[in-house]
């Protein structure tokens, strides 16, 4: 994951911080969103929004980084991530979601 930028709440893009703290597309103020993760990358993921909060994670609408595709990603919360019945979970569900596509 990268560090936090701030990011315009119309397109949810994440920006730098520039000087007129303005989206340089909508001329909106930019701000900090508030999940941290969002406007982060998770891989090859940009975190754009949170749609859903869980017991084992939470789920971002993301976009590709490289092909602009929008998706869902889950990410598992990091207390879990070496218990081997809830990595096991977590991937049936994810191989269960992909087989729906």
């Amino acid at each position: 994951m990268t560090e936090r930028k701030i990011f315009c709440p119309l397109c949810r893009r994440p920006y730098p911080d520039y000087e007129n703290g303005r989206c340089p597309v909508h001329d909106t103020s930019l701000e900090y969103p508030p999940d941290p993760r969002i406007g982060t990358r998770a891989g090859s993921y940009l975190l754009l929004d949170l749609i859903a909060k869980g017991g084992m994670g939470a789920v971002y609408k993301a976009e590709h980084v490289f092909i602009q595709k929008l998706v869902g990603v889950k990410l598992l919360h990091a207390r879990y991530a070496q218990e081997r019945e809830i990595l096991d979970r977590f991937l049936f569900e994810a191989r269960a979601a992909a087989a729906i596509n």
